[in-house]
């Protein structure tokens, strides 16, 4: 109960999100002393695999369609962990989190998913079913970050190499990645 993880965070991010079919809907939680848990609706599906290319269409639509941040878009709450992971370059990740704060003034923020990967999208019948595990959400996240990270997360697995020589790739300067943005 109450750590970044826990149960009960997920259930502020349902709480902002319009009823809708693609995400579980609550129905009951509990907190006694140090332990807290949810109950959600059952979705129906499975994990796409390693190729999410096939639902992407989808999943834009289903972020596009997600509420507006009160606030401009802003970067997750992960910086002090890759700080405390990188102490000797502690002062250059600074200056780059300040320039990127600094381009991402004025542009809206978007609710977002913060940990959009196959495993947490679920498909039926080659659509897309359902967007489970909210745990990482951001109500101020930056439009477009969880549509590239699934794609990425998905070629990360599809070539077996490392998240960060994806991202070096730029794969949102991919055709069919702009297609989808």
């Amino acid at each position: 109960a109450g750590s970044p993880g826990g149960p009960l965070r997920p259930l502020a991010a349902l709480a902002e999100l319009p009823a809708h079919p693609l995400v579980p809907s609550p129905v009951s939680s509990c907190r006694v002393e140090e332990w807290s848990c949810t109950v959600e609706r059952t979705m129906e599906g499975k994990q796409p695999g390693r190729d999410v290319r096939p639902i992407a269409r989808d999943v834009a639509e289903f972020l596009s369609g997600l509420p507006r941040g009160s606030a401009s878009a802003r970067l997750g709450d992960h910086s002090e962990l890759v700080h405390a992971a990188l102490p000797s370059r502690s002062r250059e990740l600074a200056e780059v989190l300040e320039r990127i704060g600094a381009a991402l003034e004025g542009v809206p923020g978007v609710l977002g998913h913060g940990d959009l990967w196959g495993g947490n999208v679920l498909v039926r019948a080659g659509r897309l079913s359902g967007v489970i595990d909210w745990d990482a959400w951001s109500p101020d996240g930056v439009p477009g970050v969880d549509l590239l990270h699934l794609l990425a997360t998905a070629e990360r697995h599809r070539r077996g190499v490392s998240l960060g020589r994806v991202w070096l790739s730029r794969p949102w300067e991919e055709p069919g990645v702009r297609a989808h943005l």
